[in-house]
């Protein structure tokens, strides 16, 4: 009897190889020429996945094609987000029928798979893709598409001629070392986040706004957990123009920069873990060409992520010098900055007090620290008790808004406040500075501090 292994059932070895290092290189893509894709391509594109097996066969998906700029300016809308519905030149709505085989996912897995085949035959004929399962309201979109409610909206695929003028890194993967284990279940603890106590973590119980097993506190994560987090969870985007800003919060951006006070040439600036480099941008635009700015967080993929965005938003002469933290322990000799940068960080680590004193090691006598801080005793921090800390983990990391008052006693005993004031006072003044009496009910503490000596 002829041996499977021996069996032409392949293709030839020098091939395989080239199609799947072709397969390993695909990424997504979240800007689009604007050079529209022909139907018969899409056409192709749906030939191809729907070879992908499904559960018994039952072939229960099915995909709407949306390439009316009207409707992708709708089902943006639903989004929230996504800009990137726009741009593209089809956007294809992915579901399937419901009423069957939902155990273990079975319908599930059949369209994940269909789906992903289709990106990579997408990948191969030449042209960009992303998946997204973060769509909004999915029965507004069933709604809008006249889907019938028997069908379930599970993801929006978007297709178009890749605009590759700028940088686009695939997102890193962790490695196979930490994702295999042979035999029993065995997984680095850095790369197991942790959740409330439970006997048993029912999957339908969980949701984006309401998660019951979330853990928020970072008291209850280790450093290594929280860098493995933010280190991954920052390629949920791509390093472009604009992402990781919040639309209704990012005008408090502007304030919580200018906390480092008034840049003088030749100055030394130092960043502290940006996560994605959105106030690192604002930071360059302040700096100019007379002087330093440096990074450094947790994980060199922050710092990639970082980099390569800055030179997309601000232009190849972009530069911030990196270097990765060693746990909080700051790569950088005593006394070697003019100014630090500590945006809603404090509220993010099991023992932020350790990365305060690091930061006052590092800035010459008479340098400037400027922080911000999310503060409990606001109405942001009801808000977050009542909505914001029932759901998931956000791609940040954990936090909790923390009581200022208590950190502004702690803070002024090491550094002298030179100027403090609050902002977003209140839900309807979201990026104003507050005045005094309102200073510490604000949603945002922003101070800058002077080293004494």
């Amino acid at each position: 009897m002829t041996k499977f292994r021996d069996q032409k059932i392949g293709i030839p070895s020098n091939y395989a190889d080239e199609i799947l290092n072709a397969l390993a290189n695909r990424k997504s893509f979240r800007r689009f020429l604007s050079t529209p894709l022909e139907d018969t391509l899409i056409d192709s594109l749906i030939a191809d996945c729907i070879g992908a097996p499904t559960a018994c066969n039952h072939q229960m998906h099915h995909f709407v094609v949306v390439s009316d700029q009207d409707l992708k300016r709708r089902l943006q809308k639903i989004s929230g987000s996504n800009d990137h519905f726009i741009s593209a030149s089809h956007l294809i709505v992915i579901c399937f029928q419901k009423g069957w085989n939902h155990n273990k996912f079975a319908v599930v897995q059949s369209t994940a798979a269909l789906a992903y085949h289709l990106c990579l035959s997408a990948h191969l004929r030449g042209v960009g893709s992303v998946w997204n399962a973060g769509i909004g309201n999915s029965d507004d979109v069933r709604d809008l598409l006249e889907i019938p409610a028997t069908f379930e909206v599970i993801g929006v695929i978007c297709l178009g001629w890749p605009d590759e003028s700028l940088e686009n890194t695939k997102a890193p993967r962790r490695g196979v070392d930490v994702v295999r284990s042979y035999g029993v279940f065995q997984r680095p603890s850095d790369h197991v986040y942790p959740l409330k106590s439970s006997k048993k973590y029912p999957y339908w119980r969980i949701k984006n706004n309401d998660n019951p097993y979330a853990v928020h506190d970072p008291q209850s994560w280790t450093l290594g957990q929280i860098r493995e987090w933010r280190a991954h969870a920052v390629y949920a985007k791509s390093p472009t123009p604009g992402i990781f800003v919040s639309r209704r919060l990012g005008s408090e951006m502007f304030h919580e920069v200018s906390s480092i006070g008034e840049i003088s040439p030749g100055e030394r600036i130092l960043e502290i873990m940006p996560f994605a480099g959105s106030y690192t941008v604002l930071l360059h635009q302040r700096l100019g060409i007379a002087a330093e700015l440096h990074v450094t967080d947790l994980s060199t993929l922050n710092l990639d992520f970082t980099a390569e965005r800055l030179r997309n938003e601000r232009g190849t002469d972009a530069i911030a010098l990196a270097k990765a933290m060693d746990s909080l322990r700051l790569p950088y000799e005593d006394a070697s900055f003019d100014a630090v940068f500590m945006p809603q960080i404090i509220e993010s680590l099991p023992d932020p007090w350790d990365l305060v004193q690091e930061a006052f090691r590092v800035l010459r006598p008479g340098g400037r620290l400027g922080l911000s801080i999310r503060n409990v005793n606001s109405w942001f921090g009801i808000y977050f008790l009542r909505q914001t800390g029932k759901g998931q983990v956000t791609n940040f990391g954990p936090y909790r808004p923390i009581p200022v008052s208590q950190w502004r006693k702690r803070l002024a005993k090491v550094g002298k406040i030179e100027e403090e004031f609050g902002v977003s006072p209140i839900p309807s003044r979201i990026g104003q500075r507050a005045g005094v009496f309102m200073l510490r009910y604000s949603r945002i503490w922003v101070a800058r501090l002077r080293k004494l000596n």
